[in-house]
């Protein structure tokens, strides 16, 4: 889960708050865009890269990722944030069949 959390850490540019939590069958992240954007429509694209950017290698998701727009808290000027939620595990290590010598 260290990974995940470095990775997230190597995403400041793109993500301001963020939550990981560790849940049976694996790793819940929560992350929202440091950017706002003009529309509903550009935050949730931006959701969808968020999760990209957010997928640990070695990692798979393990249900379909929740991502939506929120009006921005602080701003009156309608712009809008991505909100992004997912769920990770790692991926099961290959194991190759031992062979005689």
């Amino acid at each position: 889960m260290v990974d995940v959390l470095h990775l997230i850490g190597a995403c400041a540019d793109v993500i301001q708050d963020w939550e990981v939590t560790r849940q049976p069958g694996g790793v819940v992240i929560r992350v929202r865009s440091r950017d706002s954007y003009d529309s509903s429509h550009a935050a949730t694209h931006a959701g969808y890269a968020l999760i990209e950017r957010v997928t640990a290698p070695g990692y798979e998701v393990v249900a379909e990722p929740t991502v939506r727009s929120r009006p921005d808290e602080t701003a009156r000027d309608g712009r809008w944030h991505a909100w992004a939620e997912l769920v990770l595990r790692r991926v099961p290590a290959v194991r190759l069949p031992d062979h005689p010598a």
